[in-house]
């Protein structure tokens, strides 16, 4: 997998402690047999634990997944990848704890022409949102430093 650099400084990672980092919309092989590789992963850095129940991503104008309730004690540095996919959400046992959750869709979600995903709050405030470009066959995109 190749990851690409943004073009310009729009798409840094923002001062939010809770963020896109990297996007994975175009896996090896036929994206609609390879849901589970298609995939967005979020950071967190924040400085105390944080309840992300609720909180919600959007891809595009399609469809919105919200994050499950036992999402409700984040430990500060876990990383939160979300598959397309279907499977089930689990937790790792290293500290801080990553997690891997699963939309359950039976069609890509991700466009590789690149499209905008727009992380919000139970609330409806916009924590963070990235826009990607088309990427090619085993590209994605990420945020640098």
């Amino acid at each position: 997998m190749t990851l690409k650099r943004p073009d310009s400084s729009t798409n840094n990672r923002p001062s939010s402690p809770l963020y896109f980092s990297e996007v994975l919309p175009n896996p090896q092989g036929s994206d609609t047999e390879n849901l589970n590789d298609e995939t967005v992963l979020i950071e967190t850095t924040t400085d105390s634990p944080i309840d992300l129940s609720g909180y919600t991503v959007t891809y595009g104008n399609d469809r919105e997944y919200s994050f499950p309730r036992f999402l409700s004690d984040i430990t500060p540095g876990t990383n939160i990848t979300i598959h397309s996919g279907k499977g089930n959400n689990s937790k790792s046992s290293s500290e801080p704890p990553d997690y891997d959750l699963f939309v359950g869709s039976k069609r890509p979600l991700l466009r590789n022409t690149g499209m905008q995903l727009v992380l919000k709050s139970p609330d409806g405030d916009v924590i963070d949102s990235i826009q990607y470009p088309e990427l090619g066959p085993r590209e994605g995109y990420y945020r640098p430093e």
